[in-house]
């Protein structure tokens, strides 16, 4: 016992002295307005393929002919077993598809949506709704499907667009047939899921609207929805099926770096950061520590809105997703110019780096700049310093999470973390395990250390540099 308070001691203590750096005076002194900058979500989704939209490659499918799981993918997956169901897409091979009689599939801007499709979190998605109107499988070529026409697929005229007339019958008939939604395993990864139609009449469509919640986890989080038709269902044709059931196979998730990338950086190179693929594995990061001599690497972000030298050894899985979106408590709070820059999953490295900031934007225009990490609904005061030659500000620590810089000092006590006083910490919202990574605001180590690091140097003066001519 006496050994595990040791080791917790030290640990709490190198932590403590990890974040020194974060709160010993400010502002930077700058040249005399504001500027900005929103940063925009990218669209990472794979580019339609053949009129199909493709699987993730991390694909653990065991039919014949599919891609094998990679296991060394160190990915970590949430989801519940769900017995005896049957895809709504049979992979035969890489080019191929099958389609089973009368069943349910989403199509999304032309392309055929395949098992285990990526969702990426905080987007919505809208996907059109087809079947298969024989009572035999079909099969559907990838690589020479073409596009999508109004009514079916391209070439495949068994391929068509659910309708009220395929569900209801014509006008004036008896049929009562419905299509449900059913949610499955991973629901809780959505704020929103809705069956929405199209036009008026028999030739009204269907459309599913799926909205992700905002999460900055590294896992990969398997979903199901099951798709069903129920009452008195006419026949589409002469001996043709009726949609009945089919499940739909999707995965939430930020994208991977991929190791080819990984593999491209050396010593002294620097390692460019995307939010095409912001998620770096735990087993990647020991490879560009390995490929970089066990030295400290530099990472920047493929807009220049900031970069990083310091050690990864040691690191576990790390979501680099950035933006510069507005933190609405402060700007429903303060009337004052800000300028905000988020890694909202948090990035914490084994021992303190530089930081730097580009200022570009508001340094023509502010005097001076006042930089704080906001955490938990509260803000730590960071000293920094402004190099004129780059237009940025650059500061030391080991963690990367929310930083808010703005002109005008900020003295409400109330939000600014004061001495003695506990960081409090937010529950994190249920259904989001945080097995790696944890967004901010998750009690935890990196809570304690950031208290204890920053809160004996509340108070310091504010360190000023001289004006640029």
């Amino acid at each position: 016992m006496k050994k595990v308070a040791s080791l917790l001691l030290i640990f709490v203590l190198a932590f403590t002295m990890g974040v020194g750096a974060f709160a010993d005076g400010f502002p930077t002194e700058l040249r005399g307005g504001t500027m900005m900058r929103d940063g925009n979500m990218h669209d990472d989704d794979a580019n339609n393929i053949g009129g199909a939209l493709p699987r993730d490659s991390r694909n653990r499918s065991t039919l014949p002919g599919a891609m094998p799981y990679d296991s060394n993918n160190d990915d970590i997956y949430v989801y519940d077993d769900f017995m005896g169901f049957v895809p709504m897409i049979s992979m035969i091979n890489e080019n191929q598809v099958s389609i089973g009689a009368g069943e349910i599939f989403l199509v999304r801007e032309g392309g055929i949506v395949l098992p285990e499709y990526r969702l990426t979190p905080n987007r919505e998605y809208i996907f059109d709704i087809y079947f298969n109107s024989t009572n035999a499988p079909v099969t559907f070529t990838l690589t020479n499907a073409g596009g999508a026409t109004p009514d079916t697929l391209a070439g495949h005229t068994a391929l068509v667009r659910l309708t009220d007339e395929h569900l209801s019958g014509p006008v004036g008939t008896d049929y009562t047939g419905r299509l449900r939604l059913r949610s499955g395993r991973g629901s809780t990864m959505f704020s929103r899921t809705d069956l929405r139609t199209r036009g008026t009449g028999p030739s009204r469509t269907y459309q599913l609207l799926l909205e992700t919640r905002a999460n900055y986890t590294t896992r990969l989080t398997d979903v199901t929805f099951t798709m069903l038709t129920s009452g008195n269902l006419p026949t589409v044709s002469a001996g043709a099926a009726n949609p009945q059931l089919s499940v739909i196979e999707l995965v939430v998730g930020w994208r991977r770096m991929s190791d080819d990338e990984v593999d491209t950086y050396a010593e002294g190179d620097t390692v460019t950061l995307t939010n095409d693929y912001p998620v770096i594995m735990r087993r990647q990061i020991e490879r560009l520590v390995r490929n970089h001599n066990y030295r400290p690497i530099h990472l920047a972000f493929e807009d220049g809105s900031w970069e990083y030298t310091g050690r990864m050894s040691g690191m576990a899985d790390t979501n680099f997703f950035t933006t510069q979106d507005v933190i609405p408590p402060l700007m429903n709070r303060f009337d004052q110019d800000f300028k905000f820059l988020s890694l909202p999953g948090g990035a914490t490295f084994p021992t303190n780096g530089e930081m730097r900031i580009d200022v570009s934007d508001v340094s023509g225009d502010w005097d001076r700049i006042y930089t704080y990490l906001y955490r938990n609904g509260t803000l730590t005061p960071i000293s920094t310093t402004y190099d004129s030659m780059d237009d940025m500000i650059y500061f030391r620590t080991n963690f990367l999470g929310s930083f808010v810089m703005t002109d005008v000092e900020i003295t409400d006590r109330n939000l600014l973390v004061q001495p003695g006083q506990p960081e409090i910490t937010e529950p994190e919202e249920p259904g989001y395990p945080n097995l790696h990574n944890p967004p901010m605001g998750v009690a935890g180590f990196n809570n304690l250390f950031l208290s204890l690091g920053t809160l004996s140097l509340l108070g310091a003066g504010a360190a000023l540099i001289r004006r640029r001519k």
